[in-house]
């Protein structure tokens, strides 16, 4: 029928399907309930993609359903169980609605999100530039109220600063540059800004809108502008000259470990002929100067390496090893004695920043935009730090966060070495006390030598605590609650606590909810009950340190070692009876009264002596041995050899395989690297600093 028709005429239509509608196929077409659409935007605000929230969606929908024919029949019907498709257009939908898009409405979403993030947060500020080509790219400069409080609060704000960036967080690809200290419960922030490009004029722009937010008191009292007194970074030279500029009273230093990964990436580089054979040698020669201990030993060091025979054969190099020497202030170690660094030469705690915001704030995935990386690093990643201190202030720490420190020669640890039981005693009876938390603490090793340490600020005179690196004699102190020291977790001290929850939650409890769970006054000093808050290593040394020192018997055939028995056999019983009393512990109740009927039957008059005897020497030494100390044998002595394939695999036949092993990917192990001779991965890629990467790049 035609639409300009002047005709009259009437429509019957006869609403019958030309297809089955009783079919699950059918209901793939069923249009999308609106309780369906809540729940998938719902995943959507909790943080997931499309596909991760698919996955959620599906499990939770098979947790609601009787059985397994439930479930089939609700998942076929689109009302109740979305397409794929219909999560990647919800998605985008969501995104644009809280996000902006990613056009220009997400610039104007980026406005109103920060002026609404001030109004919330009073004690914040921000500063940002809106993109609008190569000559105004996109800068946003971030001070939280946490940052702020670190400023004041953290002393080592003011001494050591360490700054990094990162990509890949969200799609367009922008910088996030961190700045953060380092703490007893780990790194803390200080500000945070993003770039839309890594130039060097953008990231002087970057740096000079923190510094314009940061308050008067920032870097502990220094101030914006004198910034703090070390400033620690990676060879980017676009960052170092941008610091320079904006800071340029701070001491700029360079992480040791990525000038090493730089020497070794420079020695691999294809272009620059260096005989394989010799690359680990060079290494190797450039490592000893850049550890030397003193100038002299590092010029020695150092011109041993420009003269060695190996080196000479390469004028390439030379003439790079020379152009490193201009800089050697910036990474030899001999060079740092008198800086605050306090055992701080590479940029792990900027690193760890990283992997924390992509691996626990993002979840290995990248956000939608700029607008929801913002909501990312002010909220998120600032919980992450409250929760951090909190668990500091309120106990609940789970591992010693300095364990780097501790144990010296174990696992690739550095630091001083936890010291025995005899070292301790010989410490503490050489401590005296000159006010004012200064102390003298004598050597263990040669009695006429003794180092002065102040706990208030941290230092020692030993080699190893000069520059505020926590040591041995430091541990000592602390360890006995002679003193407190910013180096080590305030276990028993209820200010510290308290200060650290106020830097979380600018407000905190009363100074009395932050005491130690047990403790008590021996000497005028108060000392640690065992176990106290303490990590397990520091738990152990300190329930060893506070206990009668044992007795120990000359000769062990005299009487007199009758009476020293039965003295002991009274304290080791009294000693039971307190923590009874103390604990009132009904599992420890229930033991003793096993034990009692236990000693009832042994010492009976028809037992036999040496049952006594035998139990008396085994009792608890089960509870104390210390395992994985000496040598074990791998298996049982009367393991019979397996031989064949153990019927776990196909025993191979034939003719072997011609096929090529496939390339497996770089080691990220600097020092497996090293030791295998190869080139460490590119983990950081191409997109980083172009000066980092400059010697990667081949012409083309």
């Amino acid at each position: 029928m035609k639409i300009g028709t002047q005709a009259c005429c009437s429509i019957e239509i006869e609403w019958e399907h030309n297809h089955s509608v009783a079919t699950l196929e059918a209901s793939n077409f069923s249009s999308l309930s609106q309780e369906c659409t809540e729940k998938v935007l719902q995943l959507f605000e909790k943080g997931h993609t499309p596909a991760m929230a698919r996955q959620q969606y599906l499990k939770d929908l098979k947790d609601s359903c009787e059985d397994e024919l439930d479930f089939h029949r609700k998942k076929a019907n689109r009302a109740i169980m979305p397409r794929r498709r219909d999560f990647s257009y919800l998605y985008s939908q969501f995104g644009k609605d809280r996000y902006g898009g990613q056009g220009v409405l997400m610039y104007e979403r980026l406005a109103e999100k920060l002026v609404q993030y001030q109004a919330e947060n009073p004690e914040a500020t921000t500063c940002h530039q809106i993109y609008e080509g190569v000559g105004k790219p996109l800068i946003i400069a971030i001070v939280t109220p946490l940052m702020n409080r670190v400023h004041k609060e953290v002393q080592q704000s003011g001494e050591l600063v360490f700054v990094d960036a990162t990509s890949n967080t969200e799609e367009h690809n922008l910088k996030v540059f961190v700045m953060c200290t380092h703490s007893v419960s780990g790194a803390l922030p200080l500000g945070i800004f993003i770039t839309s490009d890594e130039q060097e004029s953008t990231l002087k722009q970057g740096f000079e809108m923190l510094r314009s937010r940061l308050p008067q008191h920032a870097f502990n009292g220094r101030g914006p502008e004198q910034g703090p007194q070390v400033i620690l970074t990676d060879n980017c030279k676009e960052e170092r000259n941008a610091l320079k500029s904006v800071w340029p009273s701070c001491v700029l230093l360079l992480c040791i470990f990525h000038m090493l990964q730089q020497v070794w990436r420079w020695l691999h580089e294809g272009s620059h002929n260096i005989n394989q054979s010799d690359r680990p040698h060079i290494l190797n020669l450039f490592k000893k100067s850049l550890y030397a201990q003193t100038k002299q030993d590092f010029d020695n060091c150092f011109s041993a390496l420009l003269n060695d025979d190996q080196c000479k054969r390469y004028p390439n190099l030379l003439s790079y090893l020379h152009n490193l020497f201009k800089d050697k202030e910036a990474f030899a170690l001999c060079f740092r004695t008198e800086l605050p660094v306090r055992g701080n030469h590479t940029n792990n705690f900027a690193e760890a920043q990283f992997l924390v915001l992509k691996d626990v704030i993002l979840r290995r995935t990248k956000e939608y935009n700029v607008v929801g990386l913002l909501d990312k690093l002010t909220i998120d990643l600032e919980d992450h730090y409250k929760n951090k201190l909190l668990s500091i202030a309120d106990g609940s720490y789970d591992g010693l966060y300095r364990h780097r420190f501790m144990g010296k020669g174990k696992d690739g640890s550095t630091g001083f070495k936890v010291p025995d039981k005899k070292q301790l005693d010989t410490y503490l009876s050489t401590v005296r006390d000159f006010g004012n938390n200064i102390f003298k603490v004598g050597s263990a090793s040669d009695t006429s030598q003794s180092y002065t340490v102040d706990m208030s600020l941290g230092v020692c005179s030993c080699q190893t605590g000069k520059d505020g690196t926590p040591c041995k004699h430091q541990y000592v102190l602390w360890m006995a609650n002679v003193a407190h020291c910013i180096n080590f977790i305030p276990v028993t001290n209820p200010d510290s606590r308290q200060k650290l929850a106020w830097i979380a939650l600018g407000k905190t409890l009363p100074v009395d909810s932050y005491n130690a769970l047990r403790s008590c006054d021996v000497g005028g000093q108060k000392e640690l009950a065992q176990g106290d808050g303490l990590p397990s290593e520091a738990s152990t040394i300190m329930g060893t340190t506070h206990c009668s020192t044992p007795v120990e018997i000359e000769n062990p055939d005299s009487p007199a070692v009758i009476e020293t028995a039965e003295h002991l056999l009274q304290t080791s019983c009294m000693q039971i009876l307190q923590k009874l009393q103390t604990t009132r512990d009904l599992n420890l109740a229930k033991g003793i009264v096993k034990f009692s009927k236990r000693v009832e039957s042994l010492s009976s008059a028809r037992a036999m002596q040496s049952n006594l005897v035998s139990a008396l020497y085994n009792f608890g030494a089960s509870e104390i041995k210390k395992t994985g100390m000496g040598k074990k044998i791998k298996v049982q002595p009367n393991r019979k050899r397996k031989t064949g394939n153990g019927s776990r695999q196909a025993v191979p036949k034939g003719r072997p395989v011609q096929l090529h092993e496939p390339k497996r990917k770089r080691t990220h192990t600097f020092t497996t690297a090293v030791q295998s001779n190869i080139n460490t991965s590119k983990k950081s890629g191409t997109h980083t600093m172009q000066s980092k990467t400059k010697h990667l790049k081949r012409k083309k």
